[in-house]
C-alpha cells in the first residue's frame, strides 16, 4: 500500500470527535445499542439529523468492538472499499492477534471479477474467525450514501451471510442503501432508526437551549420552537444562533418559518455539506 494511500485510510478509521457543547443523547445510545442485536443496523436521515455524533457518541460508551468507517464516493469501488475494511481490521487487531491483509490475488484484480463480491467477503470473514474467534465485531459504515452500489452492496451481504452474526454493520447515510432491507426485515435482521429518533425530544430541545443560550427562554416558547423546529437538531442549532442576536426572543420564535427549514436544508445540504 503506497503511504498516500494508508494515510487517506487511516483517516477514514477515526470516528468524529465530539464538539464542546455536544448535547449526549442516552435514550438514542440506548436504541442504537439495543438495535445492535440484530445483524444490521440502519441509521437513515437528512442532513443535519446528528447521525454521524450520534453513532461515535455510542460507540465511545459502548462495551462493544466498534471498528469506524468513513465513506466516500471513491469507496463505490470494491478493491477500494474492501481494502480499506483490511486495513481497518489490522490496525485495529495486528498488535495482539496477528490480523493481516490478505494474501494471493491482487484486490484490484479481484475487485473487477464478477464473484469478487463472494471471494473478498470469504477471504475476510475467514480471516477474522481464524485470528478473532468468538470475537464480535461492529462495523459502522458512515456516509454510505456516497459509495452506494451493487458491488458494495453485494460485499456487505455476503460478510453478513458468512460471519455467522460475528460482524455487525451500522450503516449510516442520508438515503436507505441499496440493501434488499424489506428482505431482511422479513428475516428479523435489521432495525431502523429513522428521523423519530433522531430528532430532538421536548426534553432534549429544553436541555440544548439551556446548554448554549446565554439567557433563559420562557417555558411557554419551548413547545412553540419544538413545532417550528420540527425537532431538526441543526435547525435548532442555527436558530440558537439567531436567538442569541435578537432582543426580541418570543417575536423571533414566532416570526420563525417552514419556509426558514427549506432554506436552512438547501444550506446543510448544498453548502455546509461540501464542507
Amino acid at each position: 500500500m503506497s503511504m498516500h494511500n494508508q494515510v487517506l485510510f487511516d483517516i477514514k478509521l477515526n470516528r468524529p470527535e465530539l464538539p464542546a457543547g455536544f448535547l449526549p443523547r442516552k435514550e438514542l445510545e440506548a436504541r442504537l445499542e439495543e438495535a445492535c442485536a440484530k445483524d444490521f443496523v440502519l441509521v437513515s436521515g437528512p442532513a443535519g439529523y446528528g447521525k454521524s455524533l450520534a453513532i461515535s457518541a455510542w460507540a465511545g460508551s459502548t462495551g462493544r468492538a466498534v471498528l469506524w468507517f468513513s465513506l466516500g464516493p471513491e469507496d463505490s469501488s470494491l478493491a477500494s472499499l474492501a481494502s480499506l475494511l483490511f486495513h481497518g481490521l489490522s490496525r485495529r487487531f495486528s498488535g495482539d492477534s496477528g490480523f493481516g491483509p490478505p494474501e494471493g490475488p491482487d484486490l484490484g484484480a479481484a475487485g473487477e471479477a464478477e464473484q469478487a463480491p463472494r471471494y473478498l467477503a470469504a477471504l475476510l470473514s475467514r480471516q477474522v474467525q481464524e485470528r478473532l474467534p468468538d470475537r464480535e465485531l461492529v462495523l459502522v459504515l458512515d456516509d454510505y450514501h456516497l459509495c452506494d452500489g451493487e458491488p458494495v452492496n453485494a460485499f456487505i451481504l455476503e460478510l453478513s451471510n458468512q460471519s455467522s452474526s460475528r460482524m455487525k454493520f451500522v450503516i449510516s447515510g442520508r438515503t436507505d442503501p441499496g440493501l434488499p432491507i424489506s428482505k431482511l426485515r422479513a428475516q428479523n435482521r435489521i432495525d431502523e432508526i429513522r428521523i423519530p429518533d433522531l430528532r430532538f425530544s421536548p426534553d432534549d430541545l429544553a436541555a440544548y437551549l439551556a446548554l448554549h443560550m446565554n439567557r433563559p427562554v420562557p417555558e411557554e416558547l419551548l413547545s412553540l420552537i419544538d413545532r417550528k423546529t420540527e425537532g431538526w437538531p441543526a435547525g435548532l442549532q442555527m436558530l440558537c444562533l439567531a436567538l442569541g442576536r435578537s432582543a426580541d426572543i418570543e417575536g423571533f420564535v414566532r416570526d420563525f418559518s417552514a419556509s426558514h427549514r427549506f432554506i436552512l436544508d438547501y444550506l446543510m445540504e448544498e453548502v455546509l455539506g461540501g464542507l
